[in-house]
């Protein structure tokens, strides 16, 4: 196991393959358990960050948990061969919901739902059941809460993306619509212009 050790701070992480080793982060590498060896320092430094959770292996092979790195004797003629900082678990990141592709959005995302043809309305996730999402509408005009499967959402769009779909279903009699790229076009020079809507 490879630990990133903060040479200010003291603070330990597991280092993932990618971590970039800069600053006052240092590589320090441990057995396959996590155990840092120790042969003790003449100034008694403490390794770790004061009041952080750790255990310690003695010379003669006791393992004892540590509360506060101050209460070990951390010096030369310490008894201590080995630690082992007790780390929160590091959080995961989150892939973000980009649309049904990913399955359903997670609890708390918000998103449009397809209420019917052409209808999207905003609201907010707050539970799954039976593979569906449940969302509760930003607006009280119709039912306060709509269910529907993941294909039925998608993610909040920009004002651009709103712009550009706009643009690009008016139909003016006697004229070729807005193609695709045209709106694209007109909205990055600027010369777009958003309807006031209850979406925001």
């Amino acid at each position: 196991m490879i630990y990133a050790i903060n040479k200010a701070t003291k603070e330990h992480r597991i280092a993932a393959e990618n971590w970039a080793f800069a600053g006052d982060w240092v590589k320090v590498e441990a057995d396959a358990d996590g155990w840092i060896e120790w042969e003790g320092n003449d100034d008694a430094k403490l390794p770790l960050p004061i009041r952080s959770a750790h255990e310690v292996i003695t010379k003669a092979g006791v393992v004892f948990p540590r509360s506060c790195p101050s209460n070990t004797n951390w010096g030369s003629n310490t008894t201590v061969v080995a630690y082992r900082p007790i780390l929160e678990p590091q959080a995961e990141q989150v892939k973000e919901w980009s649309g049904p592709e990913d399955g359903l959005p997670p609890v708390g995302e918000r998103v449009e739902i397809e209420a019917s043809e052409n209808d999207w309305l905003p609201g907010k996730v707050i539970m799954h059941h039976d593979g569906r999402a449940l969302v509760y509408l930003d607006s009280a005009s119709r039912w306060r809460y709509e269910s529907a499967d993941a294909d039925k959402l998608r993610p909040i769009r920009t004002d651009r993306e709103r712009w550009i779909e706009a643009a690009t279903t008016l139909r003016i009699p006697g004229q070729d619509g807005i193609g695709n790229a045209a709106a694209q076009a007109l909205y990055d020079a600027g010369l777009a212009k958003l309807p006031v809507t209850d979406h925001e």
